[in-house]
């Protein structure tokens, strides 16, 4: 067998061997290209609810060819969480972003927003809307957390008021207001228990009479028998100062 003839083997039997190993390299190139595509909702409602914490999971998956790196989640206020299970997914894998929103202290429409980063190359960032109504059985008008009390004078009283409504379908107790921190005659209209039925309102009136002067601050906590509003707490703010002195700021 002449040297030719030999070289004519060893290529043939070369050939045999690359194109199985040529097959299974194109095999495995099909099953890693592709690229991840992200599906999630475009919103998430809550309805009408009542203040407190709102949570929510709300599903992510991978509907593309490829993996689906998920960079990153921002919520659009410091009040809402949206932490992940996972952060990798393979196609048709879901993850759980487990959605938590602080609305103890909100009321009527809330709307905010989550943004997901991702390297999808189709959509790379998609946002979330985080839609709720918040009921409360208890308005305020003003909506106000501070009650002020401006240009008091030694000798003569004062007054400045919030009207509280039961907004609910029950009748709801409004109870006397609790005042603390203040060395200022504070007092309120409400000295007994009150039961507001459904639409009453009625106005809560503090009025401050002092024979000198005084720095009017402190705190006063307005309770009622309501389960989703048990009680506001209000600010005081304001100055008792001398007649005179109001006279000579007004001659200058």
């Amino acid at each position: 067998m002449n040297t030719q003839h030999l070289l004519s083997i060893a290529l043939l039997l070369a050939l045999i061997g690359f194109f199985p190993l040529a097959a299974q390299v194109e095999g495995e190139e099909a099953q890693t290209t592709g690229d991840g595509k992200l599906e999630v909702v475009d919103q998430y409602d809550w309805g009408t609810t009542i203040p407190g914490t709102l949570e929510a999971d709300i599903e992510i998956k991978n509907v593309g060819t490829g993996q689906l790196q998920i960079e990153r989640v921002k919520p659009s206020c410091g009040c809402t969480a949206a932490p992940l299970d996972d952060y990798l997914l393979d196609p048709g894998e879901s993850t759980t972003m487990h959605v938590s929103l602080n609305a103890k202290n909100r009321k009527g429409p809330l709307r905010k927003s989550i943004t997901i980063f991702s390297d999808d190359p189709s959509n790379p960032t998609k946002f979330v809307q985080l839609i709720a109504n918040i009921q409360t059985d208890i308005s305020y008008n003003p909506d106000v957390r501070w009650l002020v009390f401006n240009n008091v004078v030694a000798g003569k009283e004062a007054t400045t008021s919030v009207r509280v409504m039961n907004t609910s379908d029950k009748p709801v107790t409004i109870y006397p207001p609790e005042i603390r921190g203040t060395d200022a005659p504070v007092s309120f209209n409400l000295v007994e228990e009150k039961v507001l039925a459904p639409d009453e309102e009625l106005e809560l009136v503090a009025r401050v009479m002092s024979e000198k002067p005084v720095q009017i601050e402190g705190k006063v906590t307005l309770k009622t028998s309501s389960e989703n509003s048990p009680m506001r707490e209000f600010t005081l703010h304001g100055n008792v100062i001398e007649a005179a002195t109001v006279d000579n700021a007004a001659n200058q």
